[in-house]
This record gives C-alpha cells, sequence and structure tokens, in this order.
C-alpha cells in the first residue's frame, strides 16, 4: 500500500532519547488531475490500477452517446485537490459510516467514476438490478487495491442493457470477471437457472417455471458452467443491465472529516483492524 510519511515537529520533553512522532497514513493521494472532462478524465486517473494487458472499451461514440444526458462535464468539487484526491481504506469507512455507501469495484465495473465529480456507468444483473436508481447514492471507486476514494453523490438512470455486439467489445478480462462471478454468486443463481433451463427445454423459459425450479433444493438444476454463460451472453440471450452515473453534489465536508480521522486510525491498526460501528472490534483481512 502506499504510504505518506507525515513528520510532527518535536515537543520538549524531559526524556532526552524521546525520538520524533511519526505517522503512517494509509492513503492514496492523487497528485494530478487531467483537464479532460467526462470519461476522457476517468481514463486518464493515473493513480487507477488498470489491467496490463487489455483495457474495456465500448468506443468513443458509444460511451459518448450514453452519457450525452449528463452533459459529459465533472461536477465542482470545491476543496484542496490534497484532501479530495486521498483514498482511504474500506473498513475505516465502514468504522465511521456504517455500510450505508456505495462500493464500486473496477474489475466488475470498469466505467465507474474515477475521478470526483465526473459522470459514469454501472453494470448489473439479476432480479434485484431493478432497485438501483431509485435514491442518490454515495459512491466510492476501488482506485487501487486497499484504497477507495469518495467520488460524490450520484442519481443512476436506466440506460438499454448492452448488446452483444457491446458485450463483445467489452474484452475478455470484464467478460471473465462477470461470468466468473455469476458461476458461483447467490445473486446470479437465477442467470444460472434460465440457462440451466433454456438448455433442457430448448427453449425460452417461462417465470413460472424459473420460479418453480427456484423452489427445489439441491443443485441438479444449477449445473452451469463458465463457458455456458459466456456463450449465453454472446447470443444476447443473457445481458447486462446498464445505468449512467450523474454526479450531483458533493459533500466536501464528509470527505475533509474522513481525511483528518485518517492518522490516529491508521496509527491504531497497526496492531487492529477494526470491522465498522455497531459491531464488535475484531482483526479483519485488510481489503
Amino acid at each position: 500500500m502506499a504510504s505518506i510519511l507525515m513528520k510532527r515537529k518535536p515537543q520538549p520533553s524531559s526524556n532526552p532519547s524521546r525520538k520524533r512522532l511519526r505517522v503512517f497514513m494509509d492513503a492514496v493521494v492523487i497528485t494530478t488531475t487531467p483537464k479532460s472532462l467526462g470519461m476522457d478524465a476517468n481514463a486518464k486517473n493515473p493513480k487507477v490500477k488498470k489491467g496490463k494487458k487489455e483495457e474495456p472499451n465500448l468506443g468513443p461514440d458509444i460511451l459518448q452517446g450514453r452519457l450525452q444526458h449528463t452533459g459529459l462535464q465533472v461536477y465542482p468539487t470545491i476543496l484542496e485537490r490534497t484532501i479530495r484526491d486521498t483514498a482511504v481504506p474500506r473498513n475505516f469507512i465502514w468504522y465511521h459510516h456504517g455500510s450505508h455507501q456505495t462500493y464500486l469495484n473496477q474489475d466488475h465495473q470498469p466505467f465507474a467514476p474515477a475521478i470526483p465529480g465526473s459522470p459514469g456507468i454501472f453494470f448489473g444483473v439479476g432480479h434485484k438490478s431493478s432497485d438501483v436508481g431509485q435514491e442518490v447514492q454515495r459512491i466510492f471507486t476501488r482506485i487501487a487495491r486497499g484504497h477507495w476514494l469518495y467520488m460524490g453523490q450520484y442519481q443512476l438512470q436506466r440506460d438499454r442493457p448492452l448488446t452483444k455486439e457491446e458485450w463483445a467489445s467489452i474484452g475478455l478480462k470484464v467478460q471473465n470477471t462477470w461470468t466468473s462471478s455469476l458461476s458461483t454468486a447467490a445473486w446470479g443463481k437465477r442467470v444460472r437457472l434460465r440457462i440451466a433451463l433454456r438448455k433442457r427445454l430448448g427453449r425460452q423459459p417461462t417465470s413460472d417455471e424459473i420460479q418453480e425450479e427456484l423452489g427445489r433444493s439441491g443443485r441438479r438444476s444449477l449445473e452451469t458452467t463458465r463457458e455456458d454463460l459466456s456463450q449465453a451472453f454472446l447470443r444476447g440471450e443473457e445481458t447486462i443491465s446498464v445505468w449512467v452515473m450523474k454526479c450531483v453534489g458533493y459533500d466536501a465536508e464528509f470527505q475533509r472529516a474522513l481525511v483528518d480521522k485518517l492518522p490516529s486510525w491508521t496509527t491504531r491498526r497497526r496492531g487492529t483492524t477494526y470491522m465498522h460501528r455497531g459491531t464488535r472490534s475484531r482483526p479483519v483481512r485488510q481489503e
């Protein structure tokens, strides 16, 4: 993890051997800000860790078309850049603010905002994804392993799903991330069922047939491979839902408070990492 070493001026002490106090901040600070706006700005954030071999790609025309209603503008964030661009551990956010935030991992969300205030695109799948976008959400994006940056307050607007051509163009890395998760995650069960029933019935299953299969015990109907998932998306039988993300506010005091509390947290966590407020403190794995 990246660290910043801050030195405080030594205070007089009766102990001449007392050493200078050192505080290590567990944070990433973005030192440069790109001049371009919108998704172009996201792509140029120097602190966002991208894959070495392949970048996700929907094409500039497709991205611009989907983001047109946002104005392709970055929402103004009136805050010093060194504070605005400081990313913090997720456990730290949980401890101080609970779980009422939305966290976007760019492995699954390759077009999530990467510059505070910038527009973005959110991907979803499954029946519960219809709940997305009903209220303004506080968004954090993971810009490096273990480091989450507050992006602002976002309104999500439902857009048309990815076409099979867009899915094919997005790249194997993103495709494999989604099919891998869908093959095992509980939220992917309905997708796996639809694919399994299609293979068994030779047609599109009805809602009643899907619901009946959901009620069955065992895993007989869940035998859906990653390849089955990949082919279903490539054929357009399954789709990724899309929401356009527009920043409608930025809570500067919220971000400033996070940064102000960070030194004491990172000093304290040398021996223990704490869970969020409301649970018993105990060591946990740092993300």
